[in-house]
């Protein structure tokens, strides 16, 4: 009768090392590939509120009207577009546009729209009206996440200006005939975007 043997103990030992081993190198395989997916995603999502904000951006500037509104408190303002270089957490752009959406909110035609930086993110505001009161109904969005800052610039036959109405030529009437926006996003650096105004060439 032959003498059966099992295994040693070194022979187990040395069994569960490798078992243990090539667990562990799945789990770290896992893990990468999970974190690689995570970025992936991430920056799938940003290129899509990238292209949002783009695309809404462009919408309203395209509709921006040489027309000054009223406050809520009856002061009409002195200019039609307001804008300057934001590194706070207020309204960095303002100003009036001809809506072409559906008017199923009961809003006008003409209305005052404004972008904000509130805690990282770009924020859109509508006002349904131009010439605003206390009760004017705002429609407001979230366009853009992880905003770090936002850079303007602003052209008019040729020159180049930091905020409109310009401090530097006061005599400037009416809107800009071109907006650049620069976004400073975390973890993906600078994004430029510049817009064409119709009515800035009309003045």
């Amino acid at each position: 009768m032959k003498n059966q043997k099992g295994f040693t103990l070194v022979e187990l030992l040395v069994a569960i090392g490798i078992t243990g081993l090539i667990g562990t190198l799945s789990l770290s395989g896992l893990n990468t590939s999970l974190s690689i997916n995570k970025k992936t995603l991430d920056r799938s999502d940003l290129i899509s509120e990238l292209q949002l904000t783009d695309r809404v951006l462009k919408r309203d500037l395209l509709h921006a009207l040489t027309r000054n509104s009223r406050l809520s408190e009856g002061k009409r303002l002195k200019h039609p577009l307001y804008g300057e270089v934001l590194l706070s957490e207020e309204v960095f752009l303002a100003f009036s546009i001809h809506s072409s959406i559906d008017y199923q909110d009961q809003g006008g035609s003409i209305r005052w729209v404004e972008y904000s930086k509130s805690d990282n993110q770009i924020v859109r505001n509508e006002y349904l009206f131009a010439d605003r009161t206390e009760e004017t109904k705002v429609l407001s969005s979230v366009l853009l996440n992880n905003v770090d800052s936002v850079e303007l610039s602003f052209t008019n036959q040729d020159q180049s200006y930091l905020s409109w109405p310009s401090q530097i030529n006061q005599g400037i009437k009416g809107l800009p005939q071109m907006v650049e926006v620069t976004l400073k996003i975390k973890s993906y650096g600078d994004v430029s975007m510049s817009y064409l105004l119709t009515e800035g060439f009309q003045v």
